[in-house]
């Protein structure tokens, strides 16, 4: 008997997700029983559960698919909590600890700005920050929203595994930043923010002149460090942060993307204010976008027009990953469509839609 897919608000231990109130289930696997006879529900700030927040008690009424843990939420704030089931077979479990943590208060003040390049809006922006830690560090928390869609990078290495954030949503009513958990240790930190249209910069929808949600990149970031002596120190985006050229030259939703692996320099520019207030900023609503399946090709097809076709072997929503080894310059570009025509690569339906991949 185990306790298992423990969810706050159906999310596996959600981190800065927009919370009213802090609803928990669980699932019992591997029981001799046909049935829950009671359980009990626990929260606490500690991992440890020495000083309870909340206490059910061994309790018959306590519903294993949604059961309200009755405590006020506190902002930037992390609370643990586990389960203990009874079955009519007269086992008995406990959980492992569960989790799930606030983001910053309704109202609260943000310490950064939104920022934006001084050079072209046609330029992809990676704005960046040079983080010095001098002591051990207990934790650290940062707040971030990009605009169009962005990625963070630590030290060149990409901050958790989400893409395409912070994803399509109703940018005219609400603007949902996102919480990440970062590990530092003592030393210099390089933090980064890669920038491209996405929906809210490109054209997005049936007429795709419409008008866009935003004419400038935009950026915004609040590292919360606490350090073991008990300091806390916030550092949020402003003109000390610079601004260099991304790889990335041109990105859409509909006609896809040029990446230039050689850079356009390492030239520092200064960032100026975007116009962009924080008053839409918004703890985020939407679930996370991940890699759910890594997938071979299913046949290499060689068409009767001359083509090379790459068959997924189903529909998909994605990206190749591929090795090349060519010279500085040369250009992979890979084309995508849905189906075959007469055995041949077609992709008339998708009008005037480039959708391709092109790597330099």
């Amino acid at each position: 008997m185990k306790i298992t897919r423990m969810r706050t608000n159906r999310m596996e231990n959600p981190l800065g997700f927009s919370m009213d109130s802090a609803r928990v289930s669980y699932v019992v696997e591997e029981s001799r029983g046909r049935r829950q006879t009671a359980a009990r529900v626990t929260a606490a700030k500690e991992e440890t559960f020495t000083e309870l927040l909340y206490d059910s008690g061994k309790s018959e009424a306590i519903d294993s698919i949604c059961h309200e843990l009755p405590i006020r939420l506190q902002p930037r704030t992390r609370y643990y909590w586990k389960a203990e089931v009874w079955d009519d077979a007269g086992d008995y479990c406990e959980s492992a600890p569960a989790w799930f943590e606030t983001a910053k208060g309704e109202g609260e003040a943000w310490e950064g700005v939104f920022i934006t390049q001084t050079f072209s809006q046609q330029e992809h922006p990676v704005f960046r920050k040079e983080i010095r830690v001098e002591k051990p560090l207990k934790y650290a928390r940062l707040y971030a929203l990009g605009l169009g869609v962005y990625e963070l990078y630590l030290d060149g290495e990409k901050i958790g595994e989400e893409v395409l954030l912070p994803g399509l949503h109703a940018y005219d009513s609400w603007l949902q930043y996102q919480t990440y958990e970062i590990e530092m240790t003592e030393g210099v930190h390089m933090l980064e923010a890669m920038l491209g249209d996405g929906w809210y910069k490109g054209p997005y929808g049936l007429k795709a002149k419409l008008p866009r949600h935003g004419e400038e990149y935009a950026f915004i970031g609040e590292l919360h460090l606490f350090f073991r002596d008990g300091e806390e120190r916030i550092t949020g985006t402003d003109k000390s942060w610079a601004v260099r050229k991304g790889k990335v030259l041109f990105d859409s939703i509909y006609d896809g993307e040029i990446y230039d692996e050689r850079g356009q320099g390492e030239t520092d520019y200064p960032v100026k204010e975007a116009g962009l207030s924080t008053g839409r900023l918004t703890p985020r609503l939407s679930p996370p976008l991940v890699i759910q399946a890594r997938l071979r090709p299913a046949a290499l097809l060689h068409t009767p027009a001359g083509e090379t076709v790459l068959d997924m072997g189903q529909n998909m929503v994605g990206w190749m990953e591929f090795s090349v080894n060519q010279p500085a310059g040369i250009a992979v570009r890979l084309q995508f469509g849905e189906i075959l025509q007469n055995g041949n690569f077609y992709r008339d339906n998708m009008r005037t839609a480039k959708c391709e991949y092109t790597y330099i």
